[in-house]
């Protein structure tokens, strides 16, 4: 069974890079839904090496409030400040791209060059 992945922000740039990578990496992805605001909600995002279409739905607190395994945000500081806590106490694995929570007590700045284990140790 593969992952269910979120990606908050998939419209903008890094978004779109977050996906670009998920597919080159080959991910073992059964679920990947993309979030993005009301303007952008409904674009159809094109996944042409799987022959597939992803519509983009509105980022809401309720879809935070569902079970994934990673939820990636690409949306900037106010939308991770808002978002990501809900996204966490429903027990998710929340990866935020912005600078809100970078000095946060308690929440890891990962670098995957310098400190991936970090990763590791948290989901153990």
């Amino acid at each position: 069974m593969g992952l269910t992945i979120g990606i908050v922000g998939a419209t903008g740039a890094v978004g779109r890079k977050m996906i670009e990578v998920i597919m080159e990496r080959n991910l073992p992805v059964s679920n990947l839904r993309l979030f993005a605001s009301e303007k952008s909600s409904g674009k159809i995002i094109r996944l042409d090496k799987y022959n597939k279409e992803i519509t983009v739905e509105l980022l809401t607190e309720d879809v935070m409030k569902e079970k994934y395994d990673y939820l990636l945000f690409a949306a900037g500081g106010s939308i991770s400040e808002k978002f990501a806590p809900i996204a966490r106490d429903a027990g998710n694995m929340v990866i935020d791209n912005s600078s809100h929570f970078r000095m946060v007590r308690n929440i890891p700045l990962v670098i995957p060059e310098v400190n991936s284990h970090v990763l590791r140790d948290i989901e153990e």
